[in-house]
Parts: C-alpha cells; sequence; structure tokens
C-alpha cells in the first residue's frame, strides 16, 4: 500500500497543506492519506477541529493524527481511525 503523510500548517512558515488536492491525489493513485492535525487543531476549522474540518473533508482522511501539546495546552496525542485501523497499530506497532 501507498501512504501519504503531511502536515496541516507547517509550523516554519503557518503555509497550509493544499490539503483537498492531496486527497484527489490520494484517491486517483489509491492511496492511504495521513494529516498531522498538530498546528491545526483548535486552530482552523468552525470548531477548531483542524484542517480537515477547515477545508470539509473529513470523511477523506482515514488516518488523522496530532499532539494535545499545542493549542489545547496539555500533553500526550492522539491518532484516529477506522477501528480495524487502530487495532493494526495497537498489534503491530511496537
Amino acid at each position: 500500500r501507498k501512504l501519504i503523510v503531511t502536515d496541516t500548517v507547517f509550523s516554519m512558515d503557518g503555509d497550509l497543506a493544499p490539503l483537498p488536492e492531496i486527497a484527489d491525489l490520494a484517491d486517483k493513485y489509491g492511496c492511504m492519506f495521513m494529516i498531522d492535525e498538530a498546528h491545526s487543531t483548535g486552530v482552523l476549522g468552525k470548531r477548531g477541529s483542524g484542517g480537515t474540518e477547515h477545508f470539509g473533508i473529513e470523511d477523506r482522511v482515514p488516518i488523522v493524527m496530532g499532539t494535545l501539546s499545542k493549542a489545547v495546552g496539555s500533553l500526550g496525542g492522539y491518532i484516529a481511525g477506522s477501528q480495524k485501523l487502530i487495532d493494526f497499530i495497537r498489534n503491530s506497532v511496537r
């Protein structure tokens, strides 16, 4: 399988990744698409959910990850995806 991974917001300059266009590429080439929302959670989107909400592509991104140490002001991180994907990660990535 192929995987496209990008940040939503690039921390050095604040540029936004062109997420809808990248999602189109993932669809075109049959790739999984993973977004790091570390610098967009709490900042982008109507509810602060990040770039997927900002661009309206929540249903096109099967893997979303981020940290709670930026806008949330806490510790830890998260990875969100289908139950099948999370089970695979739990049992395979150590």
